[in-house]
């Protein structure tokens, strides 16, 4: 059984492009430059590319986030971040759904490793109370938490979270 990941809004998209296209303009500059400085300019260069490649990436496959249910593990795919987490390493007696305005021990308190754009957070976070997550979500949203004995939890926008829950339960991943 599939569940999607809520994705980015238009704006947040938008912004992603905004910004490569503003390095895509840098990228010119530098590549102007080049019979002042030719090696940096092309090392200038190739950093742009490479940077303004993987915005791109995540703007295109973004909006296909999913989890996936299988036989013995469940799978986040998401880009660069995704995961096979088996079941008997998932706390599933603490799984809920939390609405970030009024928990506040769930909401975001800094980005390890992630990307955080206007209404959207994507990657690895520090949770105010509740240790490291991986987050797919838009701000101050809805949104399932799922622990795990690894020393992580899930925190995750979906589009049909009481029905996942609902599968997550019936599984009973508790050991």
């Amino acid at each position: 059984m599939t569940f999607s990941i809520v994705g980015p809004t238009s704006g947040t998209l938008l912004t992603m492009l905004g910004i490569a296209l503003v390095l895509g303009l840098v990228a010119t500059a530098i590549w102007d430059k080049r019979e002042d400085h030719p090696f940096s300019a092309w090392l200038g260069l190739a950093a742009v590319i490479v940077v303004n490649s993987g915005i791109l990436f995540l703007f295109a496959t973004m909006p296909f986030a999913k989890v996936v249910f299988h036989d013995q593990h469940l799978e986040v795919d998401v880009p660069i971040y995704g995961r096979d987490i088996a079941f008997e390493s998932i706390l599933v007696s603490e799984a809920r759904l939390v609405d970030l305005e009024e928990h506040e021990g769930y909401r975001l308190l800094w980005r390890t490793n992630g990307l955080r754009v206007p209404n959207y957070s994507f990657g690895w976070f520090q949770l105010y109370r509740q240790g490291s997550a991986l987050v797919v979500m838009r701000e101050n949203a809805h949104v399932l938490f799922i622990p795990t004995k690894q020393g992580f939890g899930l925190l995750l926008q979906l589009e049909h979270a009481e029905e996942f829950l609902d599968k997550l339960n019936s599984v009973n991943g508790d050991a």
